[in-house]
């Protein structure tokens, strides 16, 4: 029986373990554009991670783009809690975007835009996670958008 006890806390701490390299093999895979650490309110932790598609990235969080590319950012979270349901909500040069906003198709953790729209230079795309009904972003992240010149349109 006494070692029964003690086999417990090591299958506990070998399956965190499996789990901690899993989500880590994930996040490499999907790159690291975006990532931040998140502190929910009853203070247990998480990771945030924006997979950026095309993956024309010029930096961790800046983004390039041809005008007229269509790119898509998705929000990845990771957490310990998977009875939370976070609210996304995402900015372009500090307006919120809706699904009537022009070129913006927007899903549950996904924000695809339509760059035709969008001038030439450098937009900020900032995604808000919105801990259920809270009004208060329990976390923010930003990042640069950079529309170049599209050869074609001259």
């Amino acid at each position: 029986m006494k070692n029964s006890k003690a086999i417990i806390p090591i299958i506990i701490i070998s399956l965190l373990l499996i789990l901690l390299s899993s989500c880590s093999d994930l996040l490499m895979q999907l790159g690291e554009h975006g990532k931040a650490q998140l502190e929910l309110s009853d203070g247990s932790l998480g990771v945030l991670v924006i997979q950026v598609t095309p993956e024309n990235s010029l930096d961790e969080d800046m983004v390039s783009v041809e005008r007229g590319e269509a790119v898509s950012f998705t929000a990845l979270v990771e957490t310990t809690d998977y009875e939370r349901s976070p609210t996304f909500c995402w900015y372009l040069d500090g307006e919120k975007l809706t699904t009537h906003s022009p070129g913006t198709t927007l899903s549950t953790n996904t924000l695809k835009l339509d760059t035709s729209t969008i001038p030439v230079g450098t937009s900020e795309v900032r995604l808000a996670i919105l801990e259920g009904d809270t009004p208060v972003a329990m976390v923010q992240k930003t990042l640069s958008l950079v529309i170049t010149e599209n050869p074609q349109e001259n």
